[in-house]
């Protein structure tokens, strides 16, 4: 009988004290994490055995190792107008995010061609990055009014194009006004409801200056898939989120999961400390990072964490996790990503809570309205399948 191969320690995160542990949905008693050669973790312990040839790396006493960062709302597809000229390993891995949701860059007309052909293919490793398909043929091609002319729409073909492809993880559609005129934001929905009902994918639903969430909600009460409403902190009155602060729990019990979506233009620091202090139920947190957010909005997930953090509310356990099981789970990824188990692939990001005397750490809303914080997350390295990427901010 043939002996088994031995799956060996390669790295071990050896956790100083005051360093923390988090297992995706809260912290747990530190312990160090051993990551076999084939890139699963093999034992969470204090007391792992370590030989000369393991590779050690000591997380310092303010660090936290958590689940790999999953941004569920990003724009990587280097041929629409929102992802030219971010790539994935630069603007995201080196970042501080393991798993990256294109949030609709690509339609159906499109998506082959760009985001399977130049993000999927390319990757060095699989399962990295992800997609939601817009119902709009040609996707996010340019800045706005793809849902002015829903003639061209064919919810039959986005559907089979996104129960062709495992990497395309629900169905997306933009309704503010620039977007989706008054005229024609009923008919758009229904063809992105009836893509999302065939393919019985999720459907990601971008609000803003345009019809009212309940409005919308109202033409999907018979629909039985996850909705997740974006850009749920934006200032634009006719969307916002204080406008339905009574029906809040209503549509928490009816699966409608809010996703932050920071963007450009989609992020106030008055709706979201008015809604988090009213008990605001925030699902996950996202970048939209783009090519115009980048720089200062949205340039990382850890920096939108921190924006969270900013209004003192949302307690650290449970901002981490909103950007790591919880957007794992509304794409049906928690068993791959979102979670740090004795068996599961690494994926891991390990986070430094960085902490000050003054409020010296600046984060900006859409309207350049500036806030000062004395303490901020920001990425150190992230492990995928055992193996380490520093990172660069």
């Amino acid at each position: 009988m043939s002996t088994p191969p031995i799956n060996k320690i390669n790295l071990v995160l050896k956790l100083q004290p005051g360093a923390k542990l988090h297992n995706g949905k809260q912290f747990i008693t530190p312990g160090n994490i051993a990551i076999a050669e084939d890139g699963t973790i093999k034992e969470i312990s204090p007391n792992i055995v370590l030989s000369p040839d393991i590779q050690i790396i000591e997380i310092p006493e303010d660090g936290i190792v958590c689940p790999g960062l999953v941004d569920g709302h990003a724009h990587v597809a280097p041929d629409s107008f929102w992802g030219e000229g971010l790539t994935l390993e630069h603007d995201f891995l080196m970042q501080g995010t393991v798993l990256t949701i294109d949030a609709g860059s690509d339609g159906p007309n499109t998506i082959e061609s760009d985001f399977r052909d130049k993000v999927i293919n390319k990757q060095d490793l699989p399962n990295y990055a992800l997609a939601y398909i817009n119902i709009a043929p040609d996707g996010l091609k340019d800045e706005k009014a793809e849902n002015y002319n829903i003639d061209k729409h064919d919810a039959r073909k986005t559907a089979e194009m996104a129960l062709r492809y495992p990497w395309i993880v629900g169905i997306k559609i933009r309704l503010a006004w620039l977007q989706a005129k008054e005229g024609t934001w009923k008919a758009a929905l229904r063809h992105a409801k009836e893509a999302a009902t065939i393919s019985q994918k999720p459907l990601m639903i971008h609000i803003g200056h345009g019809p009212g969430i309940l409005d919308i909600l109202k033409e999907l009460e018979d629909f039985d898939q996850k909705i997740i409403i974006t850009h749920c902190f934006q200032g634009h009155h006719s969307g916002s989120i204080m406008r339905c602060k009574d029906d809040w729990k209503k549509m928490q019990d009816r699966g409608v999961y809010y996703d932050m979506g920071n963007g450009e233009g989609s992020y106030s620091h008055q709706t979201a400390e008015e809604a988090l202090n009213a008990g605001f139920n925030l699902w996950s947190i996202s970048t939209d990072k783009h090519k115009k957010s980048k720089w200062e909005m949205a340039p990382s997930l850890p920096h939108c964490m921190s924006k969270v953090l900013l209004h003192g509310v949302v307690k650290v356990e449970d901002i981490i996790k909103m950007s790591t099981y919880n957007p794992a789970f509304l794409i049906g990824q928690e068993d791959n990503h979102g979670s740090i188990e004795v068996g599961k692939q690494a994926n891991i990001t390990v986070l430094q809570h960085q902490k000050s005397d003054i409020p010296k750490f600046r984060f900006l809303d859409y309207q350049q309205a500036e806030r000062f914080n004395n303490e901020q997350f920001r990425s150190l390295f992230i492990v995928r399948n055992g193996n380490v990427t520093q990172s660069i901010i």
